[in-house]
């Protein structure tokens, strides 16, 4: 369900994710753990981008990151990949609406971090994000719009 919020921000940095179990079978993700990553990866984004967009398009002004992944070839992550593709859909789709309306709305890879969701396993640590986690939220009012940004091989 969609709902306004009169809280006036500028941008909005839809971070959250959650990746369930690994699973070697891949036939055997069941529907808690596609529920539970919908919601979390794709529900929340959208019902934020729902509560914050129509405020920013009246002021002309906002910037929305939503945070994707280059994941792929990993049917052992299903739910987690297809979660991902919704957010690149949702924000596809967004950013026509948004053209002439001084709101851009972008996706934004962050690379495979050392965290708790990427593992110690993981090619770079959080760090290496900066500056380029930055670079979608710092874009002129007639700039990328639908665009995908990398944070790892970005520079501002």
């Amino acid at each position: 369900q969609a709902f306004a919020l009169s809280k006036r921000i500028d941008v909005l940095y839809n971070n959250a994710g959650l990746m369930t179990a690994f699973h070697e079978n891949y036939c055997e993700h069941n529907w808690d753990e596609w529920a539970l990553t919908f919601k979390v990866n794709v529900f929340a984004l959208y019902t934020l981008c729902s509560a914050f967009l129509p405020g920013m398009i009246d002021r002309g002004f906002g910037r929305v990151v939503n945070l994707t992944s280059g994941i792929k070839d990993q049917p052992e992550l299903a739910p987690y990949g297809a979660s991902k593709w919704a957010v690149n859909k949702i924000t596809d789709d967004l950013a026509i609406k948004l053209i002439d309306t001084g709101v851009r709305i972008n996706m934004l890879d962050p690379g495979w971090l050392r965290t708790d969701l990427g593992g110690s396993n993981a090619e770079h640590p959080v760090e290496a994000v900066l500056p380029g986690a930055l670079a979608p939220a710092l874009i002129d009012d007639n700039g990328p719009n639908g665009d995908l940004f990398s944070a790892i091989n970005h520079k501002l």
